[in-house]
């Protein structure tokens, strides 16, 4: 049981440092860098795009992936602010359990709050001033008309009002550490704006106590309002307050004097039990068996000036089942609601989060098919361009070997082969580059060719023949015939027949037996003009191989490393979120953060 205030105190605060204070914090701070990272990679990927030229092939396709991540992004931080909404809602009256405090005006609601923070139900000024710990009261205007209370007469106030100044719209409260007590309005005072807040500090409290006054406890309005609160799955502690009576009694010096009693035990317990039966039958029997709450009598004027001790004020005033009522519904929470609220908050912020940092997947692997499809497109145009080249060399290659065969220029024939392909490379090059939106970015590329080398060099082709000869033999005899008769008249005919026929058979001698014919082909044109073709064909290889790989970084430029610098990013806040997800699922199983 819980010996005095003090010692209910004493434990809360301990039940706090014991449980520890919730890592919601570090969760936090695990969004915000999600937030401050996506900012940094979604302003680096802009700056990035900015740097490219209006005709790059890709903006468009870059324009609807940043389209489709900013909005994301813009779905995210929306729900982001308004877990901050929650969050500051949720941390900005201390921290550790909260009760939330509901009843009619004059049903004691003020003087229970005071009595919990000072031990009086009207603290002096006194009181106030040395009070250890403490409390710190607060005011949340309710948008009353007639407002009783401000912000600054709380601060000068620093507790709850009786009498006149316990009718209020607002809210109102105090924390101490580790415990927060929050005092609604009267429920005939609660307007919209008031109830909304109302409400909220309910979602957010570890119990919901409702006060009756004991000369009228079983009103039907009250009754319906307990119905309500109790529909919202709080646990719900009734307290029937001013459970005492004035009992006329005489003084030391026999001067007549009001004594302060408690109702009889018999009466409170009725009381107590009419009440739960009202609950019970409205409730119903299905329901009843949800339903967590306690029924309690007490006096605080009892607890505070009653004729007997202090320890058995505290005992017979209800104030010791009252308190340790309190530490039992804390315990059995473990966490306190406000810890479990926000964790539950965070958890499902962060699994938003999770969700969203996926969506980002499926815009960049579209924008990622763009960036191929288009690396593709720029493979099938170079390979048109080098049939192109090639188709337009083939005749331009037999006019310059056949130029240069007679006079066997090699030099020249290399040197123009190697200008006419600079050239052609040059108009086609210049038509593939516009296509990719490269314009004038042709006069910039420098192709890389090889040397000439396999280019063989001019040579006449030139053929000999061998074959027997049998001129000689045929003009032998003509020649001594003719010899003979041009001597042989009158005195020497008979000599120079002999002699003509021996010059003749000389002279035929000569021209007899096998002979060697050299016969010209003309020069080895074919032979060059397929080593020139082959050169070039291998120089459009060689300039296709770099124009693709120019236009292929043109294309990814600033696109695939912003889209891969991105995707990083997400892998790693994904990681790292999914974690935080499974840390709070861990804390909120166990109870403890």
């Amino acid at each position: 049981m819980i010996n005095d205030r003090h010692h209910f105190l004493s434990l809360v605060d301990k039940m706090v440092k014991i449980q520890g204070l919730s890592n919601s914090r570090n969760y936090t701070g695990a969004l915000a860098h999600v937030s401050s990272t996506l900012h940094e990679a979604l302003d680096r990927v802009k700056e990035e795009g900015a740097l490219l030229p209006p005709s790059h092939p890709l903006n468009e396709a870059r324009g609807r992936w940043l389209q489709a991540i900013n909005d994301i992004q813009c779905i995210w931080s929306d729900e982001l602010t308004s877990l901050k909404q929650r969050s500051e809602f949720t941390t900005k009256r201390g921290h550790g359990h909260m009760v939330c405090v509901f009843g009619k005006v004059k049903a004691g609601k003020s003087s229970l709050g005071n009595f919990v923070a000072y031990g009086v139900p009207t603290p002096t000024k006194e009181d106030i001033e040395g009070a250890t710990p403490r409390p710190e009261f607060f005011y949340e205007a309710g948008g009353g008309v007639n407002e009783a209370m401000s912000t600054d007469k709380m601060a000068r106030q620093q507790c709850f009002g009786i009498g006149v100044g316990e009718t209020t719209s607002s809210i109102q409260g105090f924390t101490l550490p580790g415990f927060t007590w929050v005092d609604t309005p009267g429920v005939h005072s609660v307007n919209e704006e008031n109830g909304k807040l109302a409400s909220r500090y309910v979602d957010a409290a570890d119990l919901v106590i409702y006060t009756l006054n004991s000369s009228s406890p079983e009103r039907r309005s009250d009754l319906e309002e307990i119905v309500r609160l109790l529909g919202r799955g709080k646990p719900l502690l009734i307290v029937i307050t001013a459970s005492d009576v004035l009992d006329d009694d005489e003084g030391p010096d026999g001067e007549l004097i009001q004594a302060t009693l408690m109702k009889s035990d018999s009466i409170r317990r009725e009381q107590c039990e009419r009440v739960r039966a009202l609950i019970e039958g409205a409730v119903g029997e299905s329901g009843i068996e949800a339903c967590d709450f306690s029924v309690l009598s007490l006096s605080v004027r009892f607890a505070s000036e009653g004729q007997v001790s202090e320890v058995e004020r505290w005992s017979e005033s209800g104030m010791e089942e009252f308190f340790s009522i309190l530490i039992e519904k804390f315990k059995s929470h473990g966490m306190d609601s406000r810890s479990k609220a926000t964790l539950n908050d965070l958890k499902t912020c962060l699994s938003k989060t999770s969700d969203s940092l996926k969506a980002y997947q499926s815009p960049c692997a579209l924008f990622e098919r763009e960036i191929r499809q288009k690396e593709k497109e720029v493979r099938i145009e170079c390979q048109a361009t080098e049939s192109a080249m090639n188709h337009e060399l083939r005749p331009i290659t037999h006019q310059m070997v056949s130029k240069y065969a007679g006079e066997q220029r090699n030099m020249m024939l290399k040197n123009d082969l190697r200008e006419a392909f600079r050239h052609s490379l040059g108009e086609n090059g210049k038509l593939l580059f516009g296509i990719f939106g490269r314009d004038g970015g042709i006069s910039s590329f420098k192709v890389k060719l090889k040397k000439p080398s396999g280019i063989p060099l001019y040579k006449e082709i030139k053929e000999t023949t061998t074959h027997e000869s049998h001129l000689g033999s045929n003009i032998t005899a003509a020649v001594g015939t003719a010899i003979g008769g041009y001597l042989g008249v009158g005195l020497f005919s008979l000599v120079t027949a002999p002699v003509g026929g021996l010059i003749g058979k000389a002279a035929g001698s000569l021209l007899d037996g096998p002979r060697k014919v050299t016969v010209s082909h003309g020069f080895n044109t074919a032979e060059v003009f397929n080593g020139a073709y082959r050169q070039i064909e291998e120089w459009s290889k060689a300039a296709r191989t770099q124009l693709q790989e120019t236009l292929n970084e043109w294309i990814t430029n600033r696109n695939q490393t912003s889209l891969s610098f991105f995707i990083d990013k997400i892998r790693g806040l994904e990681a790292s979120v999914n974690q935080s997800v499974l840390s709070i699922q861990e804390e909120l199983v166990n109870g403890n953060p």
